[in-house]
């Protein structure tokens, strides 16, 4: 009985999931130098942004509800095989989609807020690491 409890999801999950959009390989670091600043900065968008909050939101839902556990595994060998993740946010309509979204967002970026502003850095929002992330491409791909 176990064993068809757990394969069937999966099963469903990983055939009833669409391909990510092909996106452009991200950009070769040319010197230790430019590694070692990409590194940093992958560092500091986790850090000062929403990944410790979304890192302890998983943990602490799956330490309190371990089949949470399931499906966040089944999230991260889905975007490892190049699908996209289920959000159990999508069942919901529309507008309630993006309060949902936005609670979320406002909930587990607090300890990235606090651990920016006790560093005395900006807090890496979607934008600001958007805005990072070009220009880190325009640097590396200038002499092309």
């Amino acid at each position: 009985m176990t064993f068809w409890n757990l394969t069937l999801p999966l099963f469903l999950v990983f055939f009833g999931c669409t391909p990510k959009a092909v996106q452009p390989p991200p950009p070769q670091p040319k010197t230790e130098a430019e590694a070692r600043a990409m590194l940093e900065s992958a560092g500091e968008d986790w850090l000062y942004g929403s990944g410790v909050g979304v890192t302890a939101a998983n943990v602490g839902g799956t330490i309190l509800f371990p089949p949470y556990g399931i499906y966040v595994l089944g999230n991260s060998l889905l975007s490892l095989s190049g699908y996209e993740e289920i959000r159990i946010s999508d069942a919901l309509p529309e507008e309630e989609r993006k309060s949902w979204d936005e609670i979320y967002s406002s909930v587990t970026s607090a300890p990235g807020k606090v651990a920016a502003a006790m560093a005395g850095s900006e807090f890496r929002s979607e934008e600001t690491k958007q805005r990072e992330a070009q220009r880190a491409h325009d640097l590396l791909w200038k002499d092309y």
